[in-house]
Order: C-alpha cells, then sequence, then structure tokens
C-alpha cells in the first residue's frame, strides 16, 4: 500500500537507530493520536529489543490493538476534511496512500457509492489512489454491500490495466512505424532483418509475413533515400554501411533493399502497392515535367546490376574522398529500346557516344527533366518509351564543348554552361541507371 522505496528508507532508518522519521511515519498512520514522540521511541525499541528489526505495518497494528499508550475514555475528536463535521477518532478511516489521508467512515462510503454510481474506478476521496481490498474490507457497511464493491473494484482496476496496457502498446506501434526492424534492440546489434530473416519467422501466415517484407522495404529505402543521400559528410559511404545489408550476407556493399533471391534477375519489377515509397519516389520525380507529356506508366523497373553498382561504388567512394562532400544527382536519361537492354548489362558504355550529337563532350549524356530527355526514348513496334533514372556522380563540372574527349584538367564532367541542366559523363561507371522507366 506505500512505495516501497518509502517503506526500506524507514526500515533502513529504524535499523541505524535515527528514528525520526519512523516517528513521524507512525503518528500519520496511527489509529489513535499519539503526540509523545518520546513514547514512540521507547516503545520502537522496545520492539527493536525483541524482535531485531521493525515491520513499521506491525508496529501500526500493534499500536491499534494494544494499551501500550492509556487512552482516555473521552477521546479528543477531529474535523473530517470532507464533511467538515467532528469525529471521534475511532469514526475515522485512514487510506493506505501515500499521505495517510483520513476522512470519517460516513464520507467514506458515500464517496465510494458516488463513483460506483458513475462507473469509475474507486479512489481515495483526496488523491488518485486506487482501492484495495483491504480498504473496502473496513467499509462500514454490509458484508452483502461490502462484497459488491469488492467485484465491482476488481472488475474496474482489471478494465483500468488493459485499457493501459492497450494505449502503452497502441503508442509503441506508432514508434515502431518510425523504426526499422532489426535482429535485436540492442545498441551493439542493429543488423537490419532481410527477407531471408522475415521468411523465418514462426506463427505468421504469408500474408503477414508479405507485409512485413514490404514495411521493411519501405523503411530501408526511406533509409537510403532521406539519411544516406542528404548527408554531406567526408565519410558518406562509411555512413551508408546502415544502409547496405549486413557483413554476414555475400553482398556488403549492394543496397539493404534490393532482392537478390534471384541471383541472375537484373531487373526487378516495383508493384506500386507492394513497394509504394520506392515507386513513388521515382514517379514523383518523372511526373515534375512529364505530366500531360504521356499516357500512362507501363511499369517501372529496378536495375540490380552487381557488377556495375560496385564500379559505381567505388568511383563515389573516390568522389567523396578527394572532393570532400557528395556530388550525386538524379538524372533522366532517355535512348531507344534496344540501347536500354545493352545499357542494363554493360553500364552507359561511351563507345556509343555521338548517336544523338556531342554538343558538349563525348560522353554520356543526362538531362535534370524527364521531359528534355523524353525526345530521345524511341518507341517500340507497341509505343512503348524507356527512360532511365540514375545516379550520377558529376564531381566538379566545367563547361563542355564540341568533340571534347575528356573533361579539363581538375574537373570531372561537363556541362551546358551555368544551367547545368545537361550534364556528360566520361567514365562508364560513372552514373548507375537504378530505375527504368517504361511508358507511352
Amino acid at each position: 500500500p506505500i512505495d516501497w522505496h518509502h517503506l526500506e528508507k524507514h526500515i533502513q532508518e529504524c535499523k541505524d537507530g535515527t528514528d525520526e522519521s519512523i516517528i513521524e511515519f507512525l503518528q500519520a498512520r496511527a489509529k489513535y493520536p499519539c503526540e509523545d514522540k518520546s513514547q514512540l521511541r521507547l516503545f520502537i525499541n522496545e520492539r527493536r529489543r525483541k524482535h531485531l528489526s521493525v515491520d513499521i505495518w506491525d508496529l501500526i497494528e500493534t499500536l491499534a490493538e494494544s494499551d501500550y499508550f492509556s487512552v482516555p475514555s473521552d477521546l479528543p475528536q477531529r474535523l473530517c476534511e470532507l464533511c467538515f463535521q467532528s469525529y471521534i477518532f475511532d469514526d475515522f478511516f485512514i487510506y493506505a496512500c501515500d499521505q495517510a489521508h483520513k476522512t470519517c467512515y460516513n464520507c467514506y462510503s458515500e464517496h465510494v457509492k458516488n463513483q460506483m454510481k458513475s462507473n469509475q474506478i474507486l479512489t481515495c476521496p483526496q488523491c488518485q489512489f486506487h482501492l484495495e481490498d483491504t480498504d473496502i474490507q473496513n467499509l462500514r457497511l454490509s458484508q452483502r454491500d461490502i462484497e459488491i464493491f469488492s467485484n465491482y473494484q476488481n472488475q474496474k482496476i482489471c478494465e483500468y490495466h488493459t485499457h493501459k496496457m492497450l494505449v502503452e502498446e497502441e503508442e509503441q506501434q506508432r514508434q515502431e512505424t518510425e523504426r526499422l526492424l532489426t535482429l535485436s534492440d540492442s545498441p551493439k546489434c542493429s543488423s537490419h532483418l532481410m527477407d531471408t530473416d522475415l521468411n523465418q519467422l514462426q506463427g505468421l501466415n504469408n500474408d503477414e509475413i508479405e507485409k512485413l517484407k514490404n514495411y521493411q522495404h519501405g523503411k530501408l529505402f526511406q533509409l537510403d533515400r532521406n539519411t544516406i543521400r542528404e548527408n554531406n559528410s567526408p565519410n558518406l559511404w562509411q555512413n551508408a554501411a546502415c544502409a547496405m545489408i549486413p557483413t554476414t550476407t555475400n553482398h556488403p556493399i549492394l543496397p539493404s533493399y534490393w532482392k537478390l533471391n534471384q541471383p541472375n534477375q537484373s531487373k526487378f519489377p516495383l508493384d506500386p502497392k507492394s513497394y509504394e515509397s520506392e515507386y513513388n519516389f521515382v514517379l514523383k520525380k518523372f511526373n515534375e515535367t512529364m505530366v500531360n507529356s504521356y499516357t500512362k506508366i507501363i511499369n517501372i523497373d529496378r536495375i540490380q546490376n552487381r557488377r556495375w553498382f560496385k564500379q559505381y561504388q567505388a568511383h563515389a567512394e573516390d568522389f567523396t574522398s578527394k572532393l570532400n562532400k557528395d556530388t550525386e544527382k538524379w538524372l533522366f536519361h532517355g535512348c531507344s529500346p534496344t540501347a536500354a537492354d545493352n545499357i542494363i548489362k554493360e553500364c552507359f558504355n561511351r563507345s556509343h557516344a555521338g548517336a544523338n550529337g556531342v554538343a558538349y563532350g563525348c560522353g554520356a549524356y543526362f538531362a535534370s527533366q524527364a521531359l528534355y530527355s523524353h525526345k530521345f526514348a524511341l518507341p517500340d513496334a507497341n509505343g512503348h518509351r524507356r527512360m532511365f533514372l540514375a545516379r550520377v556522380l558529376t564531381g566538379k563540372i566545367a563547361v563542355g564543348a564540341n568533340g571534347m574527349k575528356i573533361p579539363p584538367a581538375g574537373f570531372d564532367s561537363t556541362s551546358d554552361a551555368s544551367q547545368q541542366s545537361i550534364i556528360v559523363v566520361y567514365h562508364d561507371a560513372q552514373a548507375y541507371g537504378e530505375y527504368l522507366i517504361t511508358y507511352m
């Protein structure tokens, strides 16, 4: 009925011989008034000699039942703080709350009756302490009424804790929506769960496991986009390790949101429902300049060329180390159906440079606006066009010139004067075509 920390404190003080606190504690909870501290101190010492230690609640009960102190026949009266009527001490009930509130038994009975009528949990009239069974048993009512109150309180206590548990669970679930699923909550082990891990979950059906996979995929994708790519730290690729597949796999440097269960699958179709975050990321960039310029999206594929991505990552690490900042941009590249197939297999091959002009240099061309690349996305027999959304390492950019074979010394790419809406790169792995958009 009292906070354990308080009880331990009083017991410890009693053992140490400093009885002032425990005397005050007893005075506040004793049934009959006991103003003489010296009498209480003698009483405690006598109990200590007999029992070696002191049980504080045993002391209170002994004081209430024994004639250790001479109790006058004409007991003094006390004013009830609720009804402001005077009653002898026998007509007061002391609640088990920390403040040891006291009211007359009449107010006590009326209070619990009103709370029961209002369908409230039974509490101390002066604080939020929940009445316990021992409190209810002391009501000066019939045994039948006491049982009714006791059963009612047990039910309300159960409802209270059930509601509290549901609220805490809901809050935890809300917080979990901001977290990745990991192997452990320990900060020493924060490896992200992958599809192979989630497949081994017991007690879940296939639909539930699939929902977990989609949830985890969305979080991994957001982590890579929102955390890593917005981080301009020189340790970009070291920081990116948190969004790469754990080193316990065979692919420690590939994006964690890739699906690698089929080793030879270099083109992975994105379902707009299952991969909503990733699909919408690509679609939003495409629609920034392409709204009303196409009929519909046929599909969006994620390109999972492992060799190409590893080469690109090596370039990215070198650029970050050299320039002390991240210069990666998302740019578009429109092409013919045949060129799209070749790019998926063999990167952006500079040997094909010049097919659509070399006004800013003999390299692979990218545009910041999808609408510009649209005119190079030649349709196939079905009217389907293809455009890549690519990661491009621009590095230091110089103004390009017709027929330029390599960028000027000290620069990494060239562009169209000051607008830089067109970027030309001169290394095959300086860009990675991560998404292929097929549309008409």
